[in-house]
């Protein structure tokens, strides 16, 4: 009994250190198509994460795109930027995921450079316009809120900057075609050296790998400096928000202590005709219900009046509160992801060093910000109350017909 337990935990524990290492089980390996084989398994979770995000936000982004531009009307400086969105969010949830998947399925034998190039610069392309369109509602939140006399900038002139915005994207990604191509990794595996090839930034030039690094760091920080100005706006814009909210509270405090000096002025009659027709004693009591009840009347309106207030104050801010929660997505979800592609630089491989849970849990903070894209949808869903009309009446009558 005791050599079978030793041997159920000598098995338990090679299989565990099989798993701590970069490719268990290399021993096995005879050629390039068992590596990626084994690959494609081990990144077999990551995968199906990826298709999820692909499958939700192409339902939820076309969702947006039909109702915002067919079905809702109304408010459409507050609407008009959503549907650009939604299109880029599509577009970036799409390319991305294909472009990821592609590394997955093919992670040492990527068949083609041009393939490699052009799917890692479509993929950040619409996903930068998608970012810079962010940038253009907070400034537009901003004018709305905090400048709202002032010259408002029509619509027109929003259409060109959403056009400016994808031409800055084009730009800025173009030198995607000098600093990818496919990447040389190795494996030494039974007195073999299997070569294999992954899309990557270029590793074996000196020269290239240094502007490489360079253009990377000049996208990270154009990306803190936009992160940077987006919170800055909606800060100033949630200010704007309190200021006016406090300013309209004291507003209404002076009107109901004017009403509540009113109702005691009207209260004092009564209470003088009591007197002259009955005991004192009888007098205090009727003086102390009349007056409870006035305080209970006006404690009732005033907490009516908050309610009334906060819910007034939430409708007509309910815009800003949902691009605010965008922008907070965006900020929360590109930060760990630029950390790791920095990290990266200075240790390409990364990757293949890795456990198979570790591998998984990079991963998924590597490209959590593709979520930036998938759930804008349901942040809509949860503000804007005609969008979930709409919706809700076009599903019953569809389930009617």
């Amino acid at each position: 009994m005791i050599d079978k337990w030793s041997e159920e935990f000598n098995k338990t524990f090679s299989v565990l250190r099989e798993e701590s290492t970069p490719w268990p089980g290399r021993d096995e390996f005879r050629s390039l198509d068992e590596w990626n084989a084994m690959l494609v398994h081990k990144l077999l979770f990551n995968t199906v994460l990826l298709w999820i995000y692909c499958v939700v936000g192409v339902i939820g982004n076309s969702v947006v795109l039909f109702f915002y531009t067919f079905r809702i009307k109304g408010k459409l400086e507050d609407r008009f930027l959503i549907p650009h969105l939604a299109f880029f969010d599509l577009l970036a949830t799409v390319f991305t995921t294909v472009d990821k998947t592609l590394d997955n399925v093919f992670p040492v034998t990527y068949p083609n450079y041009l393939l490699c190039q052009f799917s890692n610069f479509t993929s950040r392309v619409f996903a930068a316009t998608g970012d810079g369109i962010l940038l253009l509602i907070a400034f537009q939140r901003y004018h709305r809120i905090c400048r709202p006399f002032q010259f408002q900038r029509p619509l027109p002139n929003d259409r060109i900057c959403v056009i400016l915005m994808f031409a800055a994207a084009i730009v800025l990604n173009s030198p995607v075609f000098l600093f990818y191509e496919l990447h040389q990794v190795h494996l030494e595996a039974n007195d073999l050296d299997i070569v294999g090839y992954r899309c990557d930034h270029i590793h074996h030039h000196k020269q290239f790998n240094d502007l490489m690094t360079g253009y990377d760091v000049i996208v990270f920080v154009l990306i803190v400096v936009v992160m940077v100005i987006i919170s800055v706006l909606y800060i100033l814009i949630a200010r704007a928000i309190k200021d006016s909210a406090i300013k309209t509270s004291k507003n209404r405090k002076q009107s109901i202590d004017v009403i509540s000096a009113n109702a005691d002025y009207v209260t004092s009659d009564p209470s003088e005709c009591w007197v002259k027709s009955t005991a004192d004693d009888q007098t205090k009591n009727s003086e102390k219900s009349i007056r409870r009840n006035n305080s209970s009347a006006i404690s009732l309106g005033r907490w009516a009046t908050l309610t009334t207030t906060l819910r007034n104050r939430y409708q007509t801010n309910r815009f800003s509160y949902m691009f605010m929660t965008i922008a907070l997505l965006f900020i929360v979800t590109y930060i760990p992801s630029n950390v790791l592609k920095i990290c990266e630089l200075h240790h390409p491989d990364m990757w293949t060093e890795l456990s198979h849970w570790k591998l998984h849990t990079y991963l998924f903070f590597r490209q959590v910000y593709i979520l930036n894209h998938v759930v804008n949808p349901f942040i809509y869903g949860l503000f804007d109350s005609g969008f979930r009309r709409n919706l809700i009446l076009f599903f019953r009558c569809s389930n009617n017909s």
